[in-house]
């Protein structure tokens, strides 16, 4: 057996076995050299020929700094920065764009309702010809002139081509630029990136590139693309490929319509605006898009009708039940949608049935329709110079924008230029 170690027998034999346990000395051999003292973790300093680091600054400096208010292409839809506008194939994605693009070009209102400051707007037609460019303008434009500002191309580089260098060097010599329209993403992108990257990494990158111009420019950049067929509770959802491009970019527009119908809505979230759910509807003569107002109660209104127009044509008082059977609604929406009705005198309830009043809401007679607002080809007027003033002409069921009488506050004509006057 090996005989075991003898344990020390004083405290200074102690000190020396443990110093020659950590440090390697022992008694035949020489002192080690320490050397120079080793730098410590925080004395490490990058090599002179290191890219410049982070800019990092105090919260008390940052809430001192004063920013510029972010600038809008569209107020309310359209702000600085990215945005990507999504629908299904052939829902009138590339009509709202050229819309708002010819709207921005001119200087007028964007979607019939909204003004929008005058600027220069690239649009990227990735998927048309020019031909067919040449006819869509005929058709938004109605032989009003075509707008300086606007530039088209049906045609540019990819990512992975120098496409954000073209783009760099296009709002570089364009200061007034407002808006730049890319339909669609997938024209652009190019590859789906390096083959090291996973399928969200791909969309991250490629839509970051487009971010960053962007931001550098403080400009919006619309980028067009389409929806998943598969339907989601969450509209996010619905976004084609990965949450990679939806979390790169900065605001999410979502077009929905039902086939066969011509209003629709527009889903909006993002980091700038407020979520929120508009309707839409959509000119076919003009194809042209219009403002309503919030969804929901675009849709409140649109049952309410459709609630007074059953009872109309209804011989007898209708249960609740009844008429939700009637109109493919559910009995307790309609139930509750019944009692708002009665509380504002457009039914009467008596016994669980319900009927119209006698005099029923001048707004939903026989022969009228509630008030709407003005489509693109209502508010085109002559070219020739215009001065009016309308703040709000009255008809005879009140005010309603579609009367020709009145004066238009803040519109002169501008002759042939016309800025002032498209889609008034």
């Amino acid at each position: 057996m090996t005989a075991m170690p003898k344990p020390p027998t004083n405290l200074d034999e102690l000190r020396h076995k443990l110093k020659a346990a950590t440090t390697g000395q022992h008694d035949h051999a020489p002192p080690l050299d320490d050397g120079p003292p080793m730098d410590g973790p925080f004395d490490d300093a990058p090599p002179s020929d290191a890219p410049p680091g982070p800019v990092i600054i105090t919260a008390a400096d940052l809430m001192r700094k004063e920013f510029p208010e972010p600038r809008w292409a569209v107020p309310g839809l359209f702000p600085e920065g990215m945005t990507l506008l999504v629908g299904s194939p052939k829902l009138g994605k590339s009509w709202l764009g050229l819309n708002v693009a010819v709207a921005i070009a001119l200087g007028g209102r964007a979607v019939g309702t909204i003004p929008v400051d005058q600027g220069d707007v690239l649009y990227l037609a990735l998927e048309d010809t020019e031909r067919r460019l040449q006819e869509r303008l005929e058709t938004v434009l109605r032989g009003h002139p075509a707008p300086e500002c606007l530039h088209i191309t049906t045609a540019w580089p990819t990512l992975d081509d120098g496409g954000m260098t073209h783009l760099r060097g296009w709002l570089a010599s364009h200061r007034n630029a407002r808006l730049v329209i890319i339909d669609t993403f997938a024209k652009i992108r190019g590859a789906s990136g390096a083959m090291n990257q996973n399928l969200y990494s791909g969309d991250y990158a490629a839509a970051g590139q487009i971010k960053r111009v962007a931001d550098d420019f403080g400009v919006a950049v619309v980028l067009v693309h389409h929806t998943r067929k598969a339907e989601a509770a969450d509209p996010l959802d619905m976004v084609s490929g990965t949450n990679g491009l939806a979390g790169a970019v900065d605001t999410i527009c979502v077009l929905k319509r039902e086939v066969g119908r011509h209003d629709a809505t527009l889903y909006l979230r993002g980091r700038d605006v407020p979520e929120a759910d508009h309707a839409l509807s959509f000119d076919a003569a003009t194809c042209s898009w219009t403002l309503l107002g919030d969804a929901a109660e675009y849709r409140t209104s649109e049952e309410r009708k459709a609630i007074i127009d059953l009872l109309r044509d209804a011989p007898d008082p209708m249960s609740p039940k009844a008429i939700a059977e009637a109109l493919g609604k559910k009995p307790n929406n309609t139930r509750y949608l019944l009692h708002r009705m009665v509380k504002a005198g457009e039914v009467v309830g008596i016994g669980g049935a319900y009927h119209l009043p006698p005099n029923p809401p001048n707004a939903y007679n026989a022969n009228n329709t509630p008030n709407t607002p003005n489509t693109q080809s209502e508010m085109l007027p002559s070219v020739s110079g215009v001065r009016g003033s309308v703040s709000g002409g009255e008809g005879e069921n009140g005010p309603n924008p579609r009367t020709k009488r009145g004066s238009v506050s803040g519109v002169s004509g501008k002759g042939e230029a016309g800025n002032d006057q498209f889609t008034r």
